[in-house]
């Protein structure tokens, strides 16, 4: 089974953070929830080594009181974008973001010479003909061989460092291997603010029943069937889905358990850091759950090494995939494979009595 650095506890930033200047980077997110979480372990890394840093998110710009180690912005508007990215030194790019949405062959080539580009699976064969060339990008020596690693880099796939691990754990990787950042962790630098009042109620456990792919989910019945068997033995099941979904499950749940209206990311995680166990299908909301600390139990429809991979990797988590790949019917309906009795013993299982300390949850929470 591999082994995983522990991710940080539920607790207020480290007061002790300042930021030096070794150099100014930019880091550029994916547009998705889950992989924009992913690049923060980057992001965060590069931070606590040094580094000046932005990262530009839409989602995770809700959440920048969130994020004390680092600066958080929106995506700069089309028009923008290269006068706002060149004032950095170095810009660390996602693949498939705003940096490369709807341009040409030729243009991705040309702007493979000025960004460090990375991908979490597949990587374009236009970004991997050049890569930025620092002699001509920063004109200070040192800074140079700051960024060097960064810049050797370019074009790795994140999903490929190492086959058994998650991609959290393989951001950590390449940050400590291939940035050369030798204390790197998964750590990915989302903390309760300070000012927060929110508390943890031990008994709360999150369902997040929906994701971005509708195939990827565990029918809408069986959740609500597992739900019951959770109420039943004494949790609080609370439910969670996105605005546009929110009509088609207050229909669905009939007032019979909680369905918070939730209008950003920062309600989301609000609602996640007060829960003690979350329970959903592949997601992003899974990842921010994982980010905060809470064990997640993930329901996946393959039975390979996929799922393990992509999994929730900042916390404890639990995969619960059918015994076999769906086949023939099986396929368009992997729910019947998985009953709600299996979830719910994986669940027990799983769970364990929820210590809460003075500044969050118990460090025995996290792998």
């Amino acid at each position: 089974m591999q082994t995983l650095e522990p991710a940080p506890t539920r607790a207020i930033s480290d007061s002790s953070f300042t930021q030096t200047t070794k150099a100014n980077i930019a880091v550029v997110c994916a547009k998705g929830l889950g992989d924009g979480l992913l690049f923060l372990t980057l992001a965060n890394n590069l931070a606590l080594h040094g580094f000046s840093v932005t990262v530009y998110s839409n989602l995770l710009a809700q959440l920048r009181a969130w994020l004390p180690n680092y600066n958080v912005q929106v995506f700069p508007q089309a028009e923008q974008l290269e006068s706002e990215l060149d004032k950095y030194d170095l810009v660390i790019s996602d693949a498939y973001t705003v940096t490369t949405a709807g341009k040409t062959r030729e243009q991705l080539e040309q702007v493979s010479k000025k960004y460090v580009f990375m991908a979490m699976a597949r990587f374009d064969s236009a970004l991997s003909n050049y890569r930025p060339d620092l002699q001509q990008l920063v004109s200070d020596e040192l800074k140079r061989a700051y960024l060097q690693p960064i810049v050797d880099c370019h074009a790795q796939v994140i999903y490929e460092l190492e086959r058994g691990a998650t991609m959290a754990s393989n951001c950590a990787k390449l940050c400590r291997e291939g940035f050369k950042l030798p204390g790197a962790t998964l750590d990915c630098g989302l903390r309760l603010p300070n000012d927060s009042q929110l508390e943890i109620n031990a008994k709360q456990v999150l369902i997040h029943p929906t994701s971005a792919t509708k195939s990827k989910n565990w029918s809408a019945n069986n959740f609500i069937k597992l739900a019951r068997k959770l109420r039943k033995s004494g949790w609080k099941p609370v439910f969670s889905v996105s605005p546009a979904e929110r009509p088609e499950w207050l229909q669905r749940l009939n007032n019979e358990f909680e369905l918070p209206e939730l209008t950003t990311i920062k309600e989301l995680a609000m609602l996640c850091y007060s829960s003690a166990y979350m329970i959903g299908n592949d997601s992003g909301t899974g990842h921010l759950c994982s980010c905060l600390g809470l064990p997640t139990l993930t329901i996946h429809r393959r039975k390979s090494r996929i799922p393990h991979r992509w999994r929730p990797g900042w916390a404890r988590n639990r995969l619960v995939t059918p015994i076999t790949n769906p086949r023939g019917p099986f396929k368009q309906n992997w729910s019947l494979l998985i009953p709600v009795g299996r979830v719910y013993h994986a669940f027990c299982e799983f769970s364990q009595p929820l210590v809460i300390t003075s500044v969050g949850r118990s460090k025995s929470r996290y792998l």
